[in-house]
């Protein structure tokens, strides 16, 4: 097996964040045999509830919760580990989380119904995304990332750049102070590029 790696999430401990499936995942990672430390940034009152099944699944040893961090302390927990967890549902709007740990350097495996996760996510090139919910594919995806480290590296390396080339705020005030001058000041949108593929101001297609 690859060697030992480190893991950490960072969200309100409430049910729609689905917390539990970290958990879970880290019970069936440590009976596969891998070696690994999961972190969980946050507070809420689903935390009672979520120290008890890490007893119940005996993961005391390789789960660890911190509590509610400062924004700072939560950036440098990204930036200390390799891999960021993101399990939210579709109650997600958007989860800034996964911008900052992109841009962090994290390998991001997150819920693809997560608002951001379509967009910012390009699976398998800049982090890896998993059906919503479904053990089983988180699973896969987690199991692809410890036995790759060059997937790991590659998708850290990516996701950086994702961040600081398109996914950021001196693009999207750009892409909207063009926009603003073709609609206001032009009146038109003839010159407004309807080629941006990706990053702010691309379109967003309803599923």
């Amino acid at each position: 097996l690859q060697g030992y790696k480190s893991l950490c999430s960072a969200q309100r401990l409430i049910a729609w964040k689905r917390v539990d499936l970290q958990v879970k995942l880290a019970s069936r990672l440590k009976h596969e045999g891998f070696k690994f430390m999961l972190k969980i940034a946050g507070d809420g009152p689903e935390r009672e509830k979520l120290e008890r099944l890490t007893r119940e699944l005996d993961v005391e040893d390789c789960v660890k919760f911190l509590g509610e961090l400062s924004h700072e302390e939560t950036i440098n927990l990204m930036r200390d580990n390799e891999i960021f967890l993101a399990t939210s549902n579709r109650k997600e709007g958007w989860g800034a989380t996964i911008n900052e740990a992109m841009a962090s350097g994290c390998c991001v495996v997150s819920s693809e119904a997560m608002g951001s996760v379509p967009f910012l996510v390009n699976n398998g090139l800049n982090g890896l995304s998993f059906n919503d919910g479904d053990e089983e594919s988180l699973w896969e995806s987690a199991e692809a990332a410890f036995r790759c480290e060059a997937l790991v590296k590659k998708c850290s390396e990516e996701a950086r750049l994702s961040i600081a080339k398109i996914w950021n705020a001196k693009v999207a005030a750009q892409r909207l102070l063009d926009f603003y001058v073709a609609v206001y000041l032009d009146g038109s949108l003839k010159n407004w590029s309807t080629h941006i593929s990706e990053g702010p101001m691309s379109s967003a297609h309803i599923s």
